[in-house]
């Protein structure tokens, strides 16, 4: 029973106890390959993008396409598409590049905008990263979708988003 509602409950588990510090942003990947367009394409079709849709067409594509490497990995995400290996960083961009899309695409530009980016984790407070040694976990990417109208702010973690199923993040 417990692990059930471990399970039940991990999103808001993780997000009372893991916040995300952003530390810096990394630049947008405009999308050119014309089979990831096609995928965004298709799920946006006949669809109302908005700030939810856009995150859940952003997250659901990126953890269709990526497997997840502790490994040196590409990021750009008309690569990734072909590649499909990605770190945390190839997992943001990819994200990020499909919401921007999406975005421009749906005449958002004025409303909605989204950040990739490079950040510390704190469990309880306390900098995780301190505790590793390995160059891999100096940092990690996250994004950040902000309602440019009302000011909310929602932050997504794609690569927790896939192994864990926890959509959003504390930032």
């Amino acid at each position: 029973m417990t692990i059930g509602l471990l399970l039940l409950f991990r999103g808001y588990i993780y997000r009372w106890a893991v916040h995300y510090r952003s530390i810096s942003t990394r630049a947008d990947t405009i999308i050119v390959h014309p089979n990831l367009i096609k995928k965004i394409e298709a799920m946006s079709a006949g669809q109302r993008v908005d700030t939810d849709k856009i995150i859940d067409i952003a997250g659901t594509i990126t953890s269709q396409e990526l497997v997840f490497t502790t490994q040196s990995a590409e990021t750009n995400p008309n690569i990734l598409i072909d590649t499909q290996r990605a770190n945390c960083i190839g997992y943001a961009a990819m994200f990020n590049a499909i919401a921007q899309y999406l975005i421009r695409q749906h005449h958002l530009e004025k409303s909605l905008e989204v950040r990739h980016h490079i950040g510390k984790l704190t469990l309880f407070g306390v900098d995780v990263h301190a505790f590793f040694q390995s160059p891999f976990f100096h940092d990690h990417d996250f994004n950040e979708i902000k309602n440019l109208t009302t000011g909310a702010v929602i932050a997504v973690d794609p690569s927790i988003w896939d192994y864990l199923g926890i959509e959003r993040v504390c930032f």
